[in-house]
């Protein structure tokens, strides 16, 4: 078990119970959010609808939405 997946049970578990409002929970959220790599980009562009890049493009054009896999 990777330690993403060890922290994302965790999240799950101190959802389900009262100890949603610890601080504990707010941390965990953070350090998720920090270890997710985006595995593509879309930018929405008014004459034809959105775009996809990923990291074979080279460069990601600024204001591109990150895609998770999970």
């Amino acid at each position: 078990m990777t330690d993403r997946q060890l922290m994302q049970w965790a999240l799950y578990a101190l959802e389900g119970s009262n100890a949603y409002d610890w601080p504990v929970v707010e941390d965990l959220k953070e350090r998720l959010a920090q270890e997710r790599k985006p595995v593509a980009w879309r930018k929405h562009y008014e004459n034809s609808g959105y775009t996809y890049f990923d990291e074979r493009w080279g460069t990601i054009p600024d204001g591109a939405e990150p895609l998770f896999s999970d």
